[in-house]
C-alpha cells in the first residue's frame, strides 16, 4: 500500500483537520472491504509544514488498526517543519507493537530547512524505540533535517542505541548531512558501536555531506574499527564540501578503511569542494 500526494499546492494545503480526515475514511474503508494490505506501505508527506505533532499519532493508530501484515515502512516527512522531538516520540511510541514484526523501516525529515525542529532529545527518542521495538530490522534507512541543532551527544547515543540491539541489520543508510555540530568524536563512536555489534551489516552508507568540522582522521579512526565487518561488501561516503578533509588526508582515511574491510567489493566516495 501506498499513499502518494504528488500535487505540490496539495501538499502545502494539507491541515491537521485534512489529514484526520482522510485517516478516518481510510480507516472505515479498511474495515469495510476487510482489505489485506500487502506487506510494505508508503506514507509520502513532503513539504507539509501545516501537520503538527499530533497528526504523526493518527499515522500510528491507522497503522496499528489496519496494517497487520505490515513488514517495511516508509515515512517521507522531508519538509514537515512543524514535527519535533515530540512528533517523533508520537509515531514511533505510537508504533511499539508493530514494529517487531519491521524488518526494513525508511524514515526521511531531510530538508526540514526551514526550521530546526529536531535535537539531540528526538535523536534520543527514536534510537530508544528502535532500540526497544525494532530489534528484528534488516533494512532501516534514517535522514535527519539538514542544518538541525543535533550535537555529538544525540548522534552517538542513537548510534549506540541502534547499534547494540538492531544486530540483525543487513543494511544501513544514515544521513546527517549539513549537521555543523558533528565532529570526529561522532566518526569515532560510529566506527566503534557499528564495528563492534553490526557484524551482519552488509551494505553501510553514510552522508556526511556539507559537515564542516569532520577531518580525515576521524574517517581514519573510524575505518580502523570496522575490522569485524567480514559481511560488509559494499559502503558509500557522501563527503561533498567536507571543507576540513583534504584530498592526501582522505586517501590515507580509504586505505585504513579497505586495510579494515577485507571483504569490500564496492566503495563509492563522494567528494568535492
Amino acid at each position: 500500500m501506498a499513499w502518494l500526494v504528488n500535487n505540490f499546492n496539495l501538499i502545502r494545503a494539507l491541515t491537521e483537520k485534512i489529514f484526520e480526515d482522510f485517516c478516518k475514511e481510510l480507516s472505515q474503508q479498511l474495515r469495510i472491504h476487510k482489505w489485506k494490505a500487502s506487506n510494505q506501505i508508503l506514507f509520502y508527506l513532503p513539504w507539509c509544514d501545516k501537520l503538527p505533532n499530533k497528526a504523526m499519532s493518527t499515522l500510528a493508530s491507522i497503522i496499528n488498526k489496519n496494517l497487520h501484515d505490515v513488514t517495511r515502512i516508509t515515512f517521507n516527512l522531508a519538509g514537515c517543519n512543524n514535527i519535533t522531538d515530540e512528533g517523533l516520540r508520537a509515531l514511533f511510541q505510537g508504533l511499539h507493537r508493530k514494529l517487531p514484526q519491521i524488518e526494513q523501516l525508511d524514515s526521511s525529515l531531510s530538508g526540514s530547512i526551514e526550521t530546526h525542529q529536531i535535537s539531540d532529545k528526538g535523536s534520543m527518542v527514536l534510537g530508544s524505540c528502535l532500540r526497544n521495538y525494532a530489534y528484528n530490522l534488516k533494512e532501516l534507512k534514517i535522514s535527519l533535517p539538514d542544518n538541525y541543532t543535533m550535537t555529538d551527544k544525540g548522534i552517538i547515543a542513537l548510534c549506540s542505541k541502534i547499534s547494540r540491539s538492531l544486530t540483525h541489520l543487513e543494511s544501513l543508510t544514515i544521513s546527517f548531512c549539513a549537521c555543523e555540530f558533528l565532529t570526529d568524536k561522532s566518526l569515532e563512536a560510529m566506527g566503534y558501536y557499528f564495528g563492534k555489534y553490526l557484524v551482519n551489516l552488509k551494505r553501510l552508507s553514510l552522508d556526511l555531506s556539507d559537515c564542516t568540522t569532520i577531518t580525515h582522521k576521524g574517517l581514519e579512526v573510524m575505518g580502523s574499527k570496522f575490522k569485524n565487518l567480514a559481511n560488509l561488501h559494499d559502503m558509500g561516503l557522501n563527503l561533498s564540501r567536507c571543507m576540513k578533509i583534504k584530498k592526501s588526508g582522505l586517501k590515507i582515511a580509504i586505505e585504513r578503511i579497505r586495510e579494515s574491510l577485507v571483504n569490500l567489493k564496492n566503495i563509492t566516495i563522494y567528494f568535492c569542494h
